[in-house]
């Protein structure tokens, strides 16, 4: 719920910045971009853990992930 209405919020401000200058809303969405990124690194799944780097290594995580369910 909290995150529609922060999205919410953030269009109708991008929405404005777009009026006062076309290219300032990239600017303004890659720093939430980044706030966001930056945010999830902290969440228990994440925490203490490094993330994946190339697609090689995303499934063989998948791989290790599927052998640990059906065990």
């Amino acid at each position: 719920m909290y995150t529609k209405s922060t999205g919410t919020v953030s269009c109708a401000e991008l929405k404005k910045v777009v009026m006062v200058s076309r290219g300032m809303w990239l600017l303004e969405a890659g720093i939430l971009a980044s706030i966001c990124g930056g945010l999830v690194m902290l969440l228990p799944e994440t925490k203490g853990i490094a993330l994946p780097e190339t697609v090689d290594d995303v499934e063989k995580l998948g791989r290790y992930y599927m052998r640990l369910n059906t065990s």
